[in-house]
């Protein structure tokens, strides 16, 4: 009866804050949204080619296109279906400047310094172990052109509600349940972002506006 009515406050309370625009759909979620805000303001005004790693049914990148005309985006994802949904989505709103394909995030099929920018949201905490995080970031390196800007997040394992909300996930969130849902902490990321050949500019705190304790931190760095 408890598991219940935990999944019934779960499902309502993510019903209730997700926005409308990507109510019902796989991605969306009050955290999602707001990661995907922050990365929608961080590349409003960039130029040139981006891609987006791990793209879902395409919810950023047709955000993006709305906001910045002057981009061409591409977006990977490993499921076929979303794949698939976000090609549907921008064929009705005939956005012909951005390309979605199935791929693998660890072996991107991309020439190396293509992309003016690479991103990737709301994907790290979902990969199976900290080795394919590390293959997943030296790809979006390799694929990015130098003095070209990689973006990416991450939930923090530092803060409590985040490492509490994973460990009982899988009581009331059923897309969850065969999910990895692998929180970091920062000194991680930023490790692994210098062995790639990455420089920090800035990371930002999504959620509280104390960084190390946020449950969410935004990455953004430039390769070198």
């Amino acid at each position: 009866m408890r598991i219940q009515l935990l999944k019934h406050l779960y499902y309502w309370l993510h019903e209730r804050f997700s926005k409308d625009a990507t109510k019902g759909r796989y991605s969306s979620g009050f955290w999602q949204d707001a990661v995907r805000d922050k990365a929608l303001a961080l590349c409003a005004q960039a130029r040139g080619s981006l891609l987006e790693v791990g793209s879902g049914e395409g919810l950023f990148l047709i955000q993006l296109a709305g906001k910045n005309q002057g981009l061409k985006l591409w977006g990977i994802d490993n499921s076929k279906a979303r794949v698939q949904e976000a090609q549907e989505e921008v064929t009705r709103e005939k956005l012909a400047y951005i390309t979605f394909s199935e791929a693998d995030a660890a072996n991107l099929p991309f020439e190396d310094n293509y992309f003016d920018i690479v991103v990737c949201i709301n994907v790290l905490f979902n990969l199976p172990s900290w080795d394919y995080v590390k293959k997943v970031l030296f790809e979006m390196t390799r694929v990015c052109k130098r003095q070209g800007r990689v973006v990416f997040e991450f939930r923090n394992s530092l803060n409590p509600l985040i490492v509490c909300k994973y460990a009982l996930a899988r009581y009331y969130d059923e897309t969850v349940k065969t999910l990895p849902l692998r929180p970091y902490r920062f000194s991680q990321l930023m490790r692994l972002a210098k062995e790639c050949g990455l420089d920090i500019v800035k990371g930002y705190a999504i959620g509280f506006f104390f960084r190390p304790l946020a449950p969410i931190i935004m990455v953004e760095a430039v390769k070198k």
